[in-house]
């Protein structure tokens, strides 16, 4: 829904400002206020969409009364939403993540299909708060491989 929003506010920027009018003296002028303001909404909303991307906003959704469970990957190319059993669930897991800017922590949830990495959280102490938040309302075990405490 996001992802739409923001492809339709870019579109309406592009228009406005191809969009001409003319003043009494038939000069050409461009109507700058609007096209800064829907600008100013698009680069916002992009900001967002890449920020809940990036940090895992509505990665996981839990259907307490049908058992089913919801993941959406963060990264990755694999298809973007998986619908599991919490009977398929085995556990989550936070890795410490070496980057070219320091250090991150990737929060995964493992199943019998495999890995699907739900946040990235740069914070070690963020990292482990949200995993086993994430362990205990999906009844797994968490497996913390941040190297804190050892």
């Amino acid at each position: 829904m996001l992802s739409v929003a923001v492809v339709v506010v870019g579109a309406a920027a592009f228009g406005i400002f191809f969009l001409r009018t003319w003043d009494e003296s038939g000069m050409d002028v461009t109507p700058v206020i609007p096209f800064v303001a829907v600008l100013a909404v698009f680069v916002v909303s992009v900001a967002v969409f890449i920020t809940r991307r990036h940090m895992g906003g509505g990665a996981v959704r839990i259907d307490m009364s049908t058992g089913m469970v919801s993941l959406r990957s963060v990264y990755g190319g694999g298809p973007s939403r998986v619908r599991l059993k919490r009977s398929e669930l085995r556990e989550v897991s936070v890795r410490r993540r070496s980057t070219g800017s320091g250090f991150n922590h990737a929060v995964k949830v493992v199943s019998s299909r495999g890995e699907h990495m739900v946040a990235v959280i740069v914070d070690p102490d963020d990292a482990r708060e949200y995993a086993a938040e994430l362990a205990s309302l999906l009844s797994v075990s968490l497996r913390d491989e941040t190297g804190a405490g050892a």
